[in-house]
């Protein structure tokens, strides 16, 4: 007895490889075509014209951060380029960004210029709503000492003598 295939069987089993082909590169086209035409694929990048901006992100150190239940305030330090009154003096400026936590969170970022050698020494967040920073700034022999409530809207700039 001998075992064997018959012409049929081979050119249907061809035939079943050749098909199975077709469809394997047909369904890789079709992915190369849809990834080629997603909409995400085409990076494009336009200058930031704001000297401020680059500065400041080419410069800063995170100064202190915290988080509420309802607002977040970071503060960034960033030394400034001119330093005070136009002195080539080292002077740092302190950006506060605030955002609440909103579907659509509103956000504002305010600047305090002009401190000389800043140090943070630490929050108050006994109102959610207006976390407040102390800092002490100045020259080593005439520290000074502010507390700086955040809020959307705008900060509270308190000195010692406030309390």
């Amino acid at each position: 007895m001998k075992i064997g295939f018959n012409n049929n069987s081979l050119i249907l089993a061809l035939h079943f490889k050749i098909s199975r082909m077709k469809n394997i590169i047909l369904m890789f086209c079709v992915c190369l075509g849809m990834a080629a035409t997603y909409p995400g694929n085409d990076l494009t990048y336009k200058k930031v014209e704001s000297r401020e901006f680059a500065h400041v992100l080419n410069g800063f150190t995170v100064f202190g951060e915290t988080f509420t239940d309802k607002i977040s305030v970071r503060v960034l330090s960033v030394y400034d380029e001119t330093g005070i009154n136009g002195v080539c003096d080292k002077s740092t400026s302190l950006y506060v960004a605030v955002s609440n936590f909103e579907d659509c969170p509103g956000q504002s970022v305010f600047k305090i210029q002009g401190l000389a050698a800043p140090k943070f020494i630490r929050w108050y967040k006994d109102d959610a709503k207006r976390p407040m920073f102390q800092i002490e700034y100045g020259p080593y022999n005439k520290r000074k000492t502010a507390f700086v409530k955040s809020t959307l809207q705008g900060l509270v700039i308190l000195d010692k003598t406030s309390f």
